[in-house]
């Protein structure tokens, strides 16, 4: 390897470890800045592994654009993904007065999802919330659906971003990512 070479790869090395990714395989994520990723499991299997983005090189909790990008490893049903939102927002002892109102709301915009799919939350500047779904075998990204509500952005990220989340060493791995 010549020495232009070996500088070149150790200035983009050094580069990846101080500067969080603003690169993403998925277009809609491309102005964003990935702040770190970690993998969701129950039991002996990998559910999915999650993603955080925002629109910010250091990371705040209360600052939007924000992403949450989830690959799923496991079929799951529609049905289990609500009761699950659910659950969690239950353990978190959230008080929303419109729980019921997204819980409906999300069962007409979330599919099944298949290993492989990927949903993509995206809470906007206005946090508004955006919901996309693509697979890892192709390129096509399709609009689920949205939500127009600020409170909901918020207390859907909450589950991963909370302080009281159930699983806190995911959230350190998303919040704590520099590449």
């Amino acid at each position: 390897m010549s020495r232009m070479t070996l500088t070149t790869c150790l200035i983009a090395l050094l580069l990846q470890l101080f500067i969080p990714l603003r690169l993403s395989a998925m277009p809609l994520l491309d102005d964003m800045y990935k702040h770190g990723e970690g993998e969701m499991s129950f039991l002996f299997w990998t559910l999915y592994k999650a993603e955080l983005y925002s629109g910010q090189a250091d990371f705040d909790i209360k600052r939007y654009p924000q992403a949450l990008k989830i690959t799923y490893l496991r079929d799951i049903s529609q049905q289990d993904l609500i009761e699950a939102t659910q659950k969690q927002w239950q353990e978190l002892g959230l008080n929303l007065p419109d729980e019921e109102k997204w819980l409906k709301a999300l069962a007409t915009i979330w599919p099944d999802v298949n290993e492989g799919d990927v949903i993509t939350l995206i809470v906007d500047k206005q946090q508004n919330s955006h919901f996309y779904l693509s697979n890892n075998k192709s390129n096509a990204i399709n609009t689920l659906g949205r939500l127009d509500n600020p409170a909901f952005g918020s207390s859907f990220l909450a589950i991963w971003l909370s302080t009281d989340t159930s699983r806190p060493e995911l959230r350190s791995q998303l919040i704590g990512y520099k590449q």
